[in-house]
């Protein structure tokens, strides 16, 4: 998994795969969920325990570099941002930006040279581009490292 696009992965092909029904995948994936080592994502809200997860990040950048083969960077930034919010916010996936927190803010994660065009919508005081950068002056932006004070 640390090898692939993290959304990118298929509960249907791997249950058949491993000859497990779809249930016991999201039960696993459930336990390493608590077992703190993955976070999982959704776009809705759900309380029960066999919820699709749309997303699956590892629960922290150490576990992704001690099993990926190769980094890629966007996955690295995505991990660091989930890990440090996921545990005292309420995180989920947003389709005009990458993440929703506590069904308020919605914030874009990327490189110093994005703006705000890619989730303008009609409340453009809750938008935020949270990138990779020593600073900004840009009071829609922010810096990715000050996430690491949350934790």
């Amino acid at each position: 998994m640390s090898q692939v696009n993290p959304s990118g992965l298929n509960i249907t092909k791997l249950s058949s795969s491993m000859n497990l029904s779809r249930n016991t995948i999201y039960a696993y994936l459930r336990h390493l969920e608590i077992g703190g080592l993955l976070n999982t994502l959704s776009s809705k809200k759900s309380v029960s325990k066999l919820a699709k997860a749309e997303k699956l990040c590892l629960k922290n950048t150490n576990i992704s570099y001690a099993l990926a083969i190769e980094e890629k960077i966007e996955y690295i930034r995505e991990t660091f941002f989930v890990s440090q919010l996921k545990e005292d916010f309420s995180l989920r996936l947003n389709s005009y930006g990458d993440f929703i927190l506590d069904d308020k803010y919605i914030l874009q994660i990327g490189i110093k040279n994005r703006d705000l065009k890619q989730i303008s919508i009609e409340n453009s005081q809750n938008n935020y581009l949270v990138i990779d950068t020593d600073s900004t002056e840009d009071k829609f932006k922010i810096p990715l490292w000050l996430f690491g004070f949350l934790y």
